[in-house]
């Protein structure tokens, strides 16, 4: 008995000091005690393959194996950057701050600004008879100008309009196709000559349609070939031109002879007129600069709604003392103030020529009958001369109306004579002086005078109612007077031949009819013997106060 008890103490003693060494956690087979490391590592591995007995050592392989620690450790490593960066002098810091910028800009859409001095042109090619022997040169033109454009789709557009007549009109390339600098090349260079009439009018209607192509972000030119000489009515579409926001107008003559009131009217002012082939360098120049005013700003346009054109920045150009043929008539005036003066002045506006002559009639009578009395109403030998070129097509009716008016102040024994023209073929004289018309049947014969159109000769006009004042229809005891109906846009300088007048000492009076319309008002006061006698339909009544008070007062 005490043996038995002995050995199982010994038993107890030796189990309890080996449990330790193999841990029950591990060692999962019951009745087996490892008796070295392999056997506890072999168990190990028996059970990572079975996963459902052996939760325990996954949980304690799992942190040994998912302890990516320094993944974190390098992401925190940018926080680090940024702290030396503040510690940077400012010169540096400016530097990265500008860098930082530009890869945002490449990542989006890019967006095009004016001063990316992108544009969208529209060539209008002027392909009639009067242009002829210069028609190549349009052409060129254009080809020079296409060649210095950087052209493509996402670069500058460009839209090419040849035209002659009303029904031969031809939108060769339109904003809204392929934009290919080698296609435009070729179809520049193919644009086919019409010859006929200039419909200049209907052209930049055609260019209204096209413009619909255009590109909002972008600025827009419109750029007119031509020598001015139209046959159909171009003030409504400039003017609707002139107020498209963003949209700057051009025009260019290549011809010696031209229109320029008609190209002025297009561009809006002198620096947008260009003459001459080597002038497409300049508008170049112009189509690539997007820091100046569009055609909405122009201020033709409003003063065009006033009904009085604007006077050009150029100024006035003179040669030895006296106007230039060309740039005195281009010139417009920006208000009415020599239209504004009181009544009282009005009816003393009369010139020193009239006066003169007055009084030399009435020594006349005197000397030949001093028992006579003296007329109390005046006899004068009145010529009108009414445009009726294209420009007056819509008031061409107004002028005759207002004439009509006139021709009522006068004396019943008054004279009238009739001059209605246009181009220099086209100078007609309707009512001569010798035909003795009264102002009833002036009336009833001016009322069915048609308009004719065309081109303007008023300087030619005049010569034709000099003639008329020293022709054999002329009463030696009537007071001789001029006066002239016309917008102002002669082709030609009318001072020398008013000037023929004014030394007459025939008094001229100038009468322009704005109608909502461009009027140059500084023309009109060089056909007037005097900056009194001109006169607009705004101020009509005063015109005839004067005429009145000349009439009644010899």
């Amino acid at each position: 008995m005490f043996l038995s008890k002995l050995l199982f103490l010994v038993f107890l003693i030796g189990f309890c000091y080996g449990k330790p060494q193999y841990p029950e956690t591990i060692i999962r087979p019951p009745g087996r005690i490892p008796t070295s490391e392999n056997d506890v590592i072999i168990d190990v591995k028996a059970a990572e393959e079975e996963p459902d007995k052996s939760e325990p050592p996954k949980s304690n392989s799992l942190p040994k194996i998912e302890q990516p620690q320094p993944p974190p450790r390098k992401l925190q490593e940018p926080p680090k950057i940024e702290t030396s960066n503040t510690k940077l002098d400012d010169s540096e810091l400016q530097k990265v701050e500008t860098k930082s910028p530009a890869p945002e800009e490449s990542k989006s859409e890019r967006k095009y600004k004016y001063n990316d001095c992108l544009s969208d042109t529209i060539f209008v090619v002027d392909s009639t008879s009067s242009v002829r022997q210069i028609f190549e040169k349009h052409r060129n033109y254009v080809s020079n100008v296409i060649k210095n454009l950087d052209i493509s789709p996402e670069k500058n557009h460009v839209g090419v309009i040849v035209y002659s007549s009303k029904y031969r009109q031809r939108v060769k390339i339109s904003l809204a196709d392929p934009q290919d600098k080698g296609n435009v090349s070729k179809i520049v260079n193919n644009l086919p000559f019409f010859s006929g009439v200039t419909a200049t009018g209907q052209a930049l209607r055609l260019a209204q349609q096209d413009l619909k192509n255009k590109r909002s972000n972008v600025v827009t030119n419109l750029v007119v070939i031509t020598d001015g000489f139209s046959y159909d009515y171009i003030d409504d579409p400039v003017k609707e031109l002139h107020q498209v926001e963003n949209l700057r107008l051009f025009a260019v003559s290549l011809s010696e002879a031209c229109r320029k009131f008609e190209l002025l009217m297009i561009s809006g002012t002198e620096d947008n007129l260009f003459e001459g082939d080597d002038s497409y360098k300049k508008l170049l120049t112009r189509l690539q600069q997007c820091d100046e005013k569009t055609a909405s700003g122009n201020s033709i346009t409003d003063n065009a709604e006033g009904g009085v054109g604007a006077e050009f920045a150029s100024g006035e150009k003179e040669q030895g003392g006296e106007k230039t043929s060309k740039s005195s008539s281009s010139e417009f005036s920006e208000s009415n103030e020599n239209n504004g003066n009181d009544k009282g002045d009005e009816k003393t506006s009369q010139s020193s020529s009239s006066s003169s002559s007055e009084s030399e009639e009435k020594d006349e009578n005197e000397n030949e009958d001093s028992g006579e009395k003296e007329s109390e109403n005046c006899v004068h030998d009145v010529v009108f001369v009414i445009d009726a070129s294209g420009s007056l097509r819509h008031r061409y009716l107004r002028q005759i109306e207002l004439a009509s008016e006139i021709v009522d102040v006068f004396d019943e024994h008054s004279n009238f004579a009739l001059i209605k023209y246009s181009g220099k073929r086209q100078i007609k004289v309707s009512i001569p002086l010798e035909s003795n018309t009264t102002a009833s049947e002036f009336k009833l014969v001016i009322s069915k005078e048609s308009f004719m159109g065309g081109t303007t000769f008023t300087d030619l006009a005049l010569d034709k109612a000099a003639e008329q004042l020293n022709g054999p229809g002329r009463n030696k005891d009537a007071l001789p007077i001029v006066i002239v109906f016309t917008d102002g846009f002669s082709r030609n300088d009318p001072l020398p031949n008013a000037k023929k007048l004014h030394q007459a000492s025939i008094p001229v009076f100038a009468v322009g009819v704005s109608d909502g319309h461009i009027v140059n008002e500084r023309e009109l006061r060089d056909i007037a013997s005097s900056p009194d006698n001109v006169y607009l339909d705004t101020n009509f009544q005063a015109l005839k106060d004067t005429l009145s008070q000349l009439s009644k007062k010899c």
